[in-house]
């Protein structure tokens, strides 16, 4: 009897398999688009100084030139747009809107490549992450 039921599901399964992939192709490249786009706005934008002996982030240090040894200057655990395959996973993360709105406030913080990120610098940029969401 269970048997019959799940021969059901598994026909239904086939045949809805077709428009499955329509939303998934259209999801992935949604995705992909908005990947490119962050590397080309945010690489290398998101990294700052971290003190590995006190695990914090030191915000006094605002240039890669200034974070000296044994500070490292590091990409928060988060992540980053430094490359695409690392921007799809950020992508993917906040599709399940897993810790979207502390990316966001990053990436309005980002300035330049090796400064980092100050609170508020664009607020504009928040309208890439809104979309996503």
């Amino acid at each position: 009897r269970h048997m019959k039921g799940m021969g059901e599901i598994l026909k239904l399964f086939l045949r809805t398999l077709p428009s499955l992939l329509n939303v998934l192709l259209i999801a992935a490249l949604f995705i992909t688009v908005f990947a490119i786009l962050g590397v080309q706005i945010f690489a290398g934008k998101f990294a700052s100084c971290y003190d590995p002996i006190a695990d914090v982030e030191v915000t006094q240090i605002q240039t890669r030139a200034e974070c000296l040894p044994p500070n490292l200057w590091l990409n928060p655990p988060m992540g980053d747009f430094d490359n695409f395959q690392s921007a799809m996973m950020v992508l993917f993360e906040m599709i399940g809107l897993e810790g979207w709105p502390d990316l966001m406030f990053r990436g309005i913080g980002a300035t330049a490549v090796g400064v980092a990120p100050q609170r508020d610098h664009s607020k504009w940029q928040a309208l890439y992450f809104i979309p996503r969401v």
